[in-house]
């Protein structure tokens, strides 16, 4: 009779336990296969641990050994991690040079970026997106824009942008005396600049999917700055581009103008991004029948600014020479006037004027051979000057 009521006792005891158990492993299913399909995961993806960190309560789980997500590099975290999905409890490992962008039920959380103490990513809290503040490179090739008279170009393009930082975001990354907030980094975090950067990012048609995808702030930047580019080339005809200044033509050398960067730059600036860089090369037509036409047409125009440039020194050489000739005879007629007029005052009224004559012909050598004795003088002395010389000695009568 006792070991009957020991049996039931038993039974009440385990019957629900199983039964609970059952429960337990079927609802885990259940919820394996929801998560599954609505995310996307294969069939080989753990779930367990993951379900079992989320039903537990929140006291116990502080007694667990809390999990870890080391985030070194802005790809290092994978688009099918549980983080950008399923969400926390997790304690985030954020590097130098790294930010992450939190959502909270699907609207912005808040914006994360490294030094100590570590951040906890909360239990509703997802990773949307993971920016690395450091340069990023970007490079176009075979890119094809129309010029404003018809004629389509094609250019590469080469551009470095960054997350922009405020001064404020730059002064606290350096860490000075008594400063006891600002960290040691390397690349200013900016959490304004990080969040504009994230939400304006934008959509693009997959031709392959025929679907919508979207796309991070680096491709964003990147549409823009092409954008800019050919509204800008659209603006202005190919010899505009190309050939400014005649002085020194651009063979298929698209220079970025200081006005252009800037513009491009403010553009970004508003999506919290600034452009550090940007150059366009290989700019040339598409049509080689035109490129031919168009080099040929500017060689010849450099010739005729060659030419024209040869003519200009030539005509300020000779203007050069003959102002130089032109001083110089006028000093010697200066200094010829001078000896004379001291002659004229040296000789007084009633006297003899016969040896005026020789007196006057010695100083007047005097004056002749002084300046003739000038390398200057020497150089740019004409002809006429003695032809002068003697006609004013016939006159004289010396």
């Amino acid at each position: 009779m006792n070991l009957w009521y020991i049996i039931q006792y038993l039974i009440s005891i385990f019957i629900p336990v199983i039964v609970l158990a059952i429960a337990i492993w079927y609802l885990l299913r259940q919820a394996r296969a929801i998560i599954r399909a609505l995310h996307g995961l294969s069939e080989d993806y753990q779930l367990n641990d993951l379900l079992f960190r989320r039903i537990l309560p929140q006291f116990i789980e502080q007694l667990l050994t809390p999990t870890y997500i080391p985030l070194r590099e802005a790809t290092g975290l994978g688009i099918d991690h549980w983080a950008r999905w399923l969400g926390g409890p997790a304690r985030l490992i954020i590097y130098d040079g790294v930010a992450i962008y939190l959502e909270q039920f699907g609207m912005f959380s808040r914006v994360l970026g490294p030094g100590l103490p570590m951040p906890d990513l909360d239990r509703y809290e997802t990773i949307k997106s993971v920016i690395d503040l450091r340069p990023q490179t970007i490079e176009r090739e075979s890119i094809r824009a129309w010029a404003k008279d018809g004629i389509q170009v094609t250019y590469s393009m080469r551009a470095e942008i960054q997350i922009a930082s405020s001064e404020e975001a730059r002064r606290r990354a350096v860490v000075l005396p008594g400063d006891e907030e600002a960290r040691n980094l390397v690349y200013p975090f900016d959490a304004d600049a990080v969040q504009l950067a994230v939400e304006s990012t934008t959509v693009a048609n997959n031709q392959e999917s025929e679907s919508l995808e979207e796309r991070d702030w680096i491709l964003g930047s990147t549409g823009k700055i092409i954008g800019s580019l050919n509204s800008h080339m659209s603006r202005y005809s190919i010899n505009e581009l190309l050939f400014q200044d005649e002085n020194s033509p651009q063979f298929f050398s698209f220079t970025v103008s200081e006005e252009l960067f800037q513009s491009i730059d403010a553009n970004l600036n508003r999506s919290g991004i600034q452009l550090l860089s940007l150059q366009a090369k290989q700019f040339s037509p598409v049509d080689q029948g035109i490129s031919d036409g168009l080099f040929g047409f500017w060689s010849a125009q450099r010739e005729r600014s060659n030419a024209i440039r040869r003519g200009e020194d030539d005509a300020r050489r000779i203007r050069a020479n003959q102002r130089a000739q032109t001083i110089t005879q006028q000093e010697l007629l200066d200094s010829m006037l001078e000896n004379l007029s001291e002659i004229n005052d040296g000789i007084p009224p009633g006297a003899d004027l016969e040896g005026f004559s020789e007196t006057a012909i010695l100083l007047m050598t005097q004056t002749l051979d002084r300046n003739i004795s000038d390398p200057i003088l020497k150089t740019y002395l004409a002809r006429e000057m003695l032809e002068t010389f003697n006609i004013l000695r016939e006159q004289l009568g010396i």
